[in-house]
């Protein structure tokens, strides 16, 4: 896709299978970026020739298109298509007009880009196949420059060279600091050029009870119940996991153009519950990590200074307690990492607080938490 006031060439693509272990749990698969399973408000993208947004319709190179977006809240939408050869074009914000600089949608609001009247127009250009645009949207304003930035001061679009793969790593840092139910993605597809008889993807769509139930495909993780999950044909296994329930498996055939269905009623777990942890910090419920031994412990108030051991990474471990910190609303506003340290900053409800953890040695870990 191009725009006819510039040689810039505008095109959308399918982003490569990969998967992306972070917090927020996002997972980028054929067709979408899966991300916020149960989000707390919804965003719409498609082009103008499949107003329902669940079909693939086709255009011809050299025809112009349109794509709509509408929210269910006020937001923040950013707006990108991604060429097969992995290009990577922002289409909202953009330089285009006063319209095309501010990416604030209002809530029920429907938006459809060019304008009308607008002094440009987005045309299909090659490389022909199936193309996409992936619309983010957030309750917050996002810092959008790590994901495409303008080559120049004349420049009426900003782009990318991270590749499918990096642009979605760099989406998961961009949004990792937000609570989950702060932002949200939606895809729409269509094939730039003819059709083809078959598609190249079919669906799984994994029901459960109970709901928002973990799905893995193929050992990776695919996102929560209810869940569409876009692969190439073939032979897959689907498990299903529930807290206190036992799982389950399914093997899921999947044809081109077809949905395979999957429902699965998970067994209560009828093994007793392990007593809960006690928390090593009691004001933030933070409790420590599975499998860690505490062998000291001091709490000063909000304050606190914990000494474990731990057969984990860095890393793995700080991911258990940020995930407990976003979960709970606090919203990370720094962070530093060194290979044997890693701090942060969080804020909530006016409250600000230091984590500092540290790697002494190959299983012992120093865990403090300072509020301000």
């Amino acid at each position: 896709m191009a725009l006819s006031t510039s040689r810039s060439t505008l095109i959308l693509a399918v982003l490569l299978h990969c998967s992306i272990a972070v917090a927020q749990r996002i997972v980028v698969e054929p067709q979408a970026i899966v991300v916020n399973p149960v989000p707390a408000f919804d965003v719409e993208v498609w082009v103008g020739r499949d107003p329902t947004g669940r079909t693939e319709p086709s255009y011809a190179v050299g025809e112009p298109i349109e794509i709509t977006v509408r929210t269910s809240e006020d937001a923040y939408v950013y707006l990108y298509s991604v060429s097969a050869s992995g290009e990577i074009v922002q289409i909202l914000p953009n330089r285009y007009d006063d319209g095309g600089r501010d990416p604030f949608v209002r809530a029920r609001v429907t938006r459809t880009f060019p304008p009308q009247g607008a002094r440009y127009a987005f045309v299909v250009e090659v490389p022909t196949g199936l193309a996409k645009v992936i619309a983010v949207a957030s309750l917050e304003p996002l810092d959008t420059g790590t994901l495409a930035s303008f080559t120049s001061e004349a420049a009426f679009t900003a782009t990318s060279r991270l590749g499918e793969e990096g642009f979605a790593r760099a989406l998961s840092i961009i949004v990792e600091p937000l609570p989950q139910d702060a932002w949200v993605t939606a895809t729409a597809l269509y094939y730039v050029g003819r059709r083809p008889a078959q598609g190249a993807f079919g669906t799984i769509a994994v029901t459960s009870r109970p709901a928002s139930a973990e799905v893995f495909v193929d050992g990776a993780f695919a996102g929560f119940t209810p869940l569409r999950y876009g692969v190439r044909p073939g032979s897959y296994e689907a498990e299903v996991r529930a807290p206190a329930h036992s799982s389950a498996r399914e093997t899921v055939v999947v044809q081109p153009d077809r949905v395979s269905d999957v429902d699965v009623a998970l067994m209560p777990d009828a093994r007793p519950v392990a007593p809960r942890a006690e928390p090593i910090n009691p004001f933030l419920g933070l409790l420590p990590y599975p499998g860690s031994e505490v062998t000291h412990q001091s709490i000063d108030g909000r304050d606190s200074e914990t000494t474990f051991t731990a057969s984990a990474r860095l890393r793995d471990v700080y991911e258990h307690f940020h995930a407990q910190l976003i979960a709970d609303g606090w919203r990370r506003t720094d962070l530093e990492v060194d290979d044997d340290e890693i701090e942060a900053e969080y804020r909530r409800d006016g409250l600000t607080f230091e984590l500092e953890l540290e790697r002494d040695g190959r299983d012992r870990y120093e865990l403090e938490i300072d509020f301000d």
